[in-house]
């Protein structure tokens, strides 16, 4: 008995001896969160972590963006010969095709990226907001894009009108993944019964709130400014 005793005080006291660690770190904080310097050291670091997540986020953006335009390229490869490589239609499987569709998501997400940072320092509608970040994508895609295409894949030819094309059919496509994700919510729902239908849009409000501000951040920010206003 003493013997079994023994082994279980063994093997809760990693745990017992974490709890302490975690508790004197939190202290040393809390401690330490009195002086200015050590504030500003923490907030620092909190910025720090923001912007290595909105690098991430905004990487993972480029990756689907990039997906889509693979997508779209082949469509108007097929359909009406829109994207060529020394004349000949970018078809699958051509080694000059994720290179392209990279590039013109980079230039596409970096763009609006930049561009919302810009137009959320001025006091804008969401719809205004929303138009001018979608400007700053197509024009950053078809005015910057052709630069990098041309120093990297100099043997793709994708004319003005064709990157036009590109940056009106991004917004039909996301529209369309919107519709189809609100009408799976409403079957998912629909599935339910009011108890776990509650239960689903209170987790669903915890989880919104909880990611609230810690991807693009200053969206975040704009929003909130807007509610001060209209209440005041």
């Amino acid at each position: 008995m003493a013997g079994q005793f023994a082994e279980a005080l063994v093997d809760y006291s990693i745990y017992l001896i974490g709890f302490i660690a975690l508790f004197l770190i939190l202290g040393i904080f809390v401690f330490l969160s009195k002086f200015a310097i050590f504030r500003f050291a923490g907030r620092t670091i909190l910025y720090s972590i923001q912007i290595v997540f909105n690098i991430i986020a905004t990487g993972l953006l480029i990756l689907v963006i990039t997906g889509v335009f693979i997508g779209l390229i082949l469509l108007g490869s097929y359909q009406f010969d829109l994207f060529l490589v020394n004349g000949e239609s970018l078809m699958f499987g051509d080694q000059m095709l994720i290179p392209t569709a990279a590039i013109l998501a980079a230039c596409c997400v970096i763009g609006g990226v930049l561009g919302s940072i810009l137009f959320s320092l001025l006091p804008l509608s969401s719809i205004s907001f929303m138009a001018l970040v979608y400007g700053a994508s197509a024009f950053s895609l078809v005015a910057v894009g052709p630069i990098f295409l041309k120093e990297y894949v100099p043997a793709v030819e994708i004319s003005f009108s064709h990157l036009l094309l590109l940056s009106l059919a991004l917004p039909v496509v996301i529209f369309v993944y919107a519709i189809a994700s609100g009408q799976k919510r409403k079957e998912a729902l629909r599935e339910m019964n009011y108890r776990e239908q509650q239960r689903y849009l209170r987790e669903e409000k915890r989880r919104n709130e909880k990611n609230k501000g810690l991807i693009f951040p200053w969206i975040t920010y704009r929003k909130r400014a807007q509610k001060k206003r209209r209440y005041h």
